[in-house]
């Protein structure tokens, strides 16, 4: 995917999606929630958990598109180990996609299924596939978008891009996660 360029006010450069892709996607997919642990607070395009000493997720009911624009606003409050976005993840979220938004290292880190095994993915639990630098601030909102195509998915964190390749999982759903925190994500929408 090619990105339109921006320039911030220091002069350091960052990426957003073109305004023609984004306006390419027309149809709007009412997303169904349903929550697996933590305690989760749902609404009609919104989700909040409180989950200060816990792995909490939650699971939605639509699968991931061959072609599709997922859109959401979040923030977090202080302390927060992480959030993330599942994608392709399956019903018991064991298998899946990780795109994971950490404060404590400001990144963004994707892992997939492999690091999830019983024996730890044969790596570290801290060593990820990829990863982008992010400042990311308790209180603070933040815009996700998220482009899927065939194999290549773009997630977009304000100005900052992760370009990934998916290719063993299909047909399966998006998850949301907030791991030791409290988060919240609004304006929900995934357009086809």
């Amino acid at each position: 995917m090619v990105h339109k360029l921006v320039q911030h006010e220091d002069g350091t450069l960052g990426v957003r999606p073109p305004d023609h892709v984004a306006r390419y996607f027309e149809v709007t997919n009412k997303l169904v929630s349903l929550p697996l642990t933590g305690d989760w607070q749902v609404g009609e395009d919104t989700l909040s958990c409180d989950s200060p000493q816990a792995y909490a997720a939650l699971l939605t009911r639509n699968q991931v598109p061959e072609s599709g624009h997922l859109s959401f606003r979040f923030r977090f409050r202080t302390g927060t180990e992480r959030i993330g976005l599942a994608v392709q993840v399956n019903e018991d979220f064991a298998r899946g996609y990780y795109f994971y938004l950490d404060p404590k290292r400001q990144r963004i880190e994707f892992k997939s299924g492999i690091r999830m095994h019983e024996q730890g993915g044969w790596t570290f639990p801290f060593d990820v596939e990829i990863e982008r630098p992010l400042e990311l601030l308790p209180d603070t909102d933040y815009c996700a978008d998220l482009f899927m195509d065939g194999s290549v998915m773009v997630l977009y964190v304000n100005d900052t891009a992760l370009s990934v390749r998916v290719y063993d999982l299909k047909e399966r759903r998006f998850g949301f996660i907030v791991s030791d925190g409290s988060a919240a994500f609004s304006d929900i929408a995934l357009l086809t």
